[in-house]
């Protein structure tokens, strides 16, 4: 695995290289609400159904670019990133 490995004791895989090769996306959710987000910060949300209740549009793509993201900054050390792995693209530290 060049890009993480499966935690069997919390029974999750852990991604430890975040540039995938493609995105990565997620499905978090219940009945009544809904979001699909990949480790580039794209992505979209819905209200009960993905195909008729999407509240945000996006075309999952090799590009996964969809343009909204947040930005984080120290203010003492001027250090920036973003809170998904793009656009800022940094390595991962512990």
């Amino acid at each position: 695995m060049n890009y993480g490995y499966f935690d069997e004791e919390q029974k999750e895989y852990v991604i430890t290289k975040p540039n995938t090769p493609a995105p990565w996306a997620n499905y978090l959710g219940s009945p009544e609400y809904g979001a699909i987000i990949s480790n580039n910060a794209g992505g979209y949300s819905f209200v009960k159904s993905g195909a008729n209740g999407r509240i945000l549009r996006y075309h999952f793509n090799s590009d996964d670019t969809p343009g909204r993201y947040l930005y984080i900054r120290d203010d003492e050390s001027g250090d920036y990133w973003s809170a998904s792995w793009q656009p800022v693209g940094k390595d991962l530290t512990v």
